[in-house]
């Protein structure tokens, strides 16, 4: 039996995060409409080839749990499932809670809302969606490899809609650094990174690291959000002040009893930086951050708190273009950026260019569960790209405004060979707006990269590499933000990429990578004893004129180096990142070190996966 339940609550929830399935009850009202049935096709593959093994009517609701085969004809382990059902939504905030096993993702007309592709026992993740009035298709894309195969769907509506249209549509893991004093002076004590909620309430000593008394912290957060009025509220003891895009909108840095403290910020559609500084001296420390899209009025209202608050407008970093699904031929339209429009209140003075420490992973095995909101209007029949945009090659990966943040915020994947990065700050975690976020004085160009390395062990040394191999890397672009509108500056369809091999800390010499193109146009390595490929699109861009961030993106892959040969990509486990350096000019000088997203393992099953 499958199992979709639909249920109205009062209230507004922003983000939940569960590692267990929820229990909810089913027989409250359901969304308008009477839903559909799932449609399951199947396949005795893992990535939906060919002719579906079984193509069937799955019924109203999601709730598999096998353990043998789902169905005549198809394989009892080993097995993918495309699911698709479409039904018509009032508006609102819907939350979704999808458990699963294994391989999958979660899309909602189109966009991908959760993706979860690795090997994993039964885990539920939540996440939540604003939904127009009318029509969406949900899309489930799963696929098991042994033991008992689980998918089961619960779709909860968590609120009506909100009449400005404000919502928070992605959000990453807070990262936090921690120091021994009460004004956030070097040594750093602690790095780690924490959920996506701000919400901490310590009665006893930190980690054993910190004491409870006499010490601070800073954590930061990187939120997409559409365009629209937010009130940020901070309840804090004892000093806190709270930073948007380096802009401090609320200045409570003294010595207080348990406070809430809040403002109202208009913040324009994109990718936002939150920074939250606070220190503690003695009693129960408090520091817990609440963000809440406000309905009605466009302008910023300023809120009373204990002390007076400016009004801000913060300047955001619009999402880049995102690629379309593989499951259509029609181009993904790049995102409409529409200019900032300056608040007529008075905009803070105060800046901050953070100087922060990577995070240190956390040492688990169960995958944090995204909790980000999206906004997603219903389908446009025909969307018109603007730029045009080439359609994804089949076989292709989904990107989306969630991986971007991810890859801007969380730690790597894996552990990094800490002969090629040691005393590089970005060791443990990406650095993404604050190594040179504008282009340095008398740098006129600039040139995204990529970099490949073969995973390392727990002690941070890199392992052999496993015979017959290799990565590609395809759909390289680099992407700046000219007043207001992404331009493609560097495309590896049409200038090709060039590469070399590098170790230790990026120094060359090790001679030419073993590079083949690929019949997708894709260019792949065979990993040797380097251990590092690090290539670049072959021709520097200039800068554009009005430039104010930049975004390189690609897909990768394991392919085999002989197709006769023995399939051990099972056992390979590599690692990639996207970065960009700044250039003096297109053709000569010295580069300054741009920024770089987090390392991330490249699927060992021989599909593609984005880096941003």
């Amino acid at each position: 039996m499958l199992r979709l339940s639909i249920v109205l609550l009062a209230g507004v929830v922003l983000s939940v995060a569960s590692v267990m399935p929820r229990a909810i009850a089913q027989t409250t009202a359901q969304a308008a409409g009477a839903p559909t049935n799932w449609q399951g096709q199947y396949f005795n593959n893992d990535s939906f080839r060919g002719t579906p093994a079984l193509t069937r009517d799955d019924g109203a609701s999601l709730d598999a749990d096998w353990q043998a085969s789902p169905g005549r004809g198809v394989n009892s382990d080993y097995f993918s499932v495309r699911w698709t059902q479409t039904q018509t939504y009032a508006a609102g905030t819907y939350e979704f809670d999808f458990t699963h096993d294994d391989y999958a993702r979660l899309l909602v007309d189109g966009q991908v809302v959760m993706e979860q592709w690795h090997m994993q026992a039964p885990t539920t993740y939540t996440d939540s969606v604003d939904l127009a009035a009318g029509p969406h298709t949900i899309t489930i894309e799963y696929y098991t490899t042994y033991g008992q195969a689980v998918a089961q769907l619960v779709v909860t509506q968590t609120a009506a809609a909100n009449a400005s249209g404000a919502a928070v549509i992605a959000s990453s893991l807070v990262a936090g650094t921690y120091f021994d004093n009460t004004s956030m002076d070097l040594p750093i004590a602690l790095a780690r990174v924490e959920g996506r909620t701000l919400d901490f309430a310590w009665t006893d000593d930190l980690a054993t690291v910190l004491s409870k008394d006499a010490f601070s912290a800073t954590w930061r957060q990187y939120v997409v959000t559409t365009a629209g009025v937010y009130r940020f509220a901070l309840t804090h003891d004892d000093g806190a002040r709270l930073f948007i895009d380096n802009k401090l909108v609320l200045d409570e840095w003294f010595t207080q009893a348990t406070t809430t403290s809040s403002t109202d910020v208009a913040l324009a559609s994109g990718m936002h930086i939150i920074i939250v500084d606070f220190y503690h001296r003695w009693g129960p420390a408090v520091v817990q951050m609440q963000i809440t899209p406000l309905a009605g009025s466009a302008a910023p209202t300023a809120t009373p708190t204990s002390s007076p608050q400016p009004t801000a407008t913060a300047t955001s970093t619009p999402v880049p273009p995102t690629p379309a699904p593989a499951a259509t031929s029609t181009p993904s339209p790049a995102p409409t950026v529409a200019p900032v429009t300056p608040s007529s209140s008075p905009t803070p003075t105060a800046t901050r260019t953070p100087a922060l420490a990577a995070p240190t992973p956390t040492a688990t095995s169960t995958p944090a569960p995204p909790t980000a909101t999206r906004t997603l209007a219903p389908p446009t029949p025909t969307p018109t790209p603007v730029p045009p945009a080439a359609p994804a090659p089949a076989g292709g990966s989904t990107n989306s405004p969630q991986a971007m943040v991810d890859d801007a915020a969380l730690p790597h994947e894996d552990c990094l060979d800490k002969n090629y990065v040691n005393g590089f700050s970005w060791q443990f975690g990406p650095d993404v707006g604050w190594w040179n976020p504008s282009p340095p004085a008398g740098y006129g160009a600039l040139t995204g990269w990529f970099a490949i390395t073969t995973d390392a062990s727990p002690t941070c040394t890199t392992q052999p590499p496993v015979a017959n191999v290799r990565v590609e890397i395809r759909k390289y672009r680099t992407y700046a933000l000219a007043s207001g509108t992404w331009r493609l500056v560097q495309d590896q369809a049409s200038g090709g990429l060039g590469s070399g091999l590098f170790f230790p800390n990026y120094q060359p010499g090790w001679g030419s990578p073993d590079v083949r193109n690929e019949p997708d146009g894709g260019q792949s390595w065979l990993a040797g004893a380097s251990g590092l490929w690090h290539g670049w699109p072959s021709s520097r861009a200039a800068i554009p004129a009005g430039t104010s961030a930049v975004c390189s993106q690609y897909e990768a892959r394991l392919v085999l180096d002989d197709p006769a040969g023995p399939d051990n990509r099972s056992s390979a486990r590599m690692l990639a990142e996207s970065g960009f350096d700044w250039w003096q000019s297109t053709a000569s000088g010295s580069n300054e070190l741009g920024m770089n997203g987090r390392y991330k393992l490249v699927p060992q099953d021989g599909s593609y996966r984005w880096f941003n």
